[in-house]
């Protein structure tokens, strides 16, 4: 089993990418969540994989609180876990926690991989040059290639997982984590109503009034699926996401 968190397509691509190699089932945390499924059952010589975005060198909210209720049920006494995280520029702490969220579980994580993939968080980067993101994509299925070999050999270890600073990745996460206002989105009179954003948004952070998105809590998942979804880019966060382009991964885009 594969569970999975994904904004913009780039974990589900590798989550899919995985369940292919392994015919095994990719389930999205998301879809988990609106069905109220918190329970799942491994069984005998089934493997657990995780697949998860990096947000501020951590976690993100909505698969650490995911990971906090999850309740598993395994016929092995240690099943062989496994953990993918897409990145960036580093992974932080997110192999560390959710190392601990499993172990919690009594399951330890036998191994963790690093995928690096178009950075999404266009507040600070910038995914407007297509020819990069295409080399960057392509890279990143190679390393994906690499990850089925040694999930095949039931790998160990952690591999290109790229943490960075540890002290760096802690407080940076801890404190995006107390935040993540709301205020800095801002919608333009391109908008067409279309309703998309408030439809996709994790947490129902959104709602459309008289035909243009509203804002209507104060904080959200900073996933900026609403920005990198709008059909017209007419979502914007700060001054700069503008000029810093969408993405969304090709395999979604091209569905």
């Amino acid at each position: 089993m594969i569970l999975y968190y994904s904004a913009t397509g780039n974990t589900r691509h590798v989550a899919h990418r995985l369940a292919e190699a392994f015919d095994d089932q990719a389930v999205s945390i998301l879809d988990a969540q609106s069905d109220g499924r918190r329970s799942f059952e491994l069984a005998a010589g089934e493997t657990l994989g995780i697949v998860t975005p990096t947000y501020f060198m951590g976690l993100p909210t909505l698969m650490s609180d995911f990971l906090d209720t999850l309740e598993l049920h395994t016929a092995d006494d240690t099943p062989y876990a496994y953990l993918i995280i897409t990145f960036g520029n580093f992974s932080g702490t997110v192999r560390s926690s959710t190392a601990a969220a499993l172990r919690a579980k009594g399951i330890p994580l036998a191994a963790a991989f690093g995928v690096r993939m178009v950075d999404t968080w266009t507040p600070v980067f910038d995914v407007s040059n297509q020819e990069r993101n295409e080399r960057v994509t392509r890279a990143a299925d190679t390393a994906v290639d690499d990850i089925v070999a040694a999930v095949r050999t039931r790998a160990t270890g952690s591999h290109r997982v790229r943490t960075g600073p540890p002290l760096v990745g802690s407080l940076m996460h801890a404190s995006w984590k107390s935040k993540r206002s709301t205020r800095p989105f801002f919608v333009e009179s391109t908008c067409i109503g279309c309703g998309l954003c408030a439809k996709t948004c994790p947490v129902s952070a959104i709602r459309m009034e008289d035909g243009m998105p509203t804002w209507v809590a104060d904080t959200c998942a900073q996933c900026l699926s609403c920005l990198h979804r709008c059909p017209v880019f007419a979502i914007q966060h700060g001054p700069k996401t503008k000029g810093h382009g969408q993405w969304v991964h090709p395999d979604e885009a091209s569905a």
